[in-house]
């Protein structure tokens, strides 16, 4: 089981969230735990989109 814990600053910037899904199908963890995003709310499309 691959688990991937990242402390992401500020996922409401795009080329970070690209990043992020760049390295997650490189890597193909199990579970990803993301740690301080800054964002006040998330969404369905935010989460899709990473």
């Amino acid at each position: 089981m691959k688990i991937i814990s990242w402390n992401v600053r500020g996922l409401g910037s795009r080329q970070k969230r690209l990043i992020l899904k760049q390295q997650f199908r490189r890597l193909k963890p199990d579970i990803i735990i993301l740690q301080e995003t800054k964002k006040a709310s998330i969404n369905r499309r935010l989460v899709a989109s990473v």
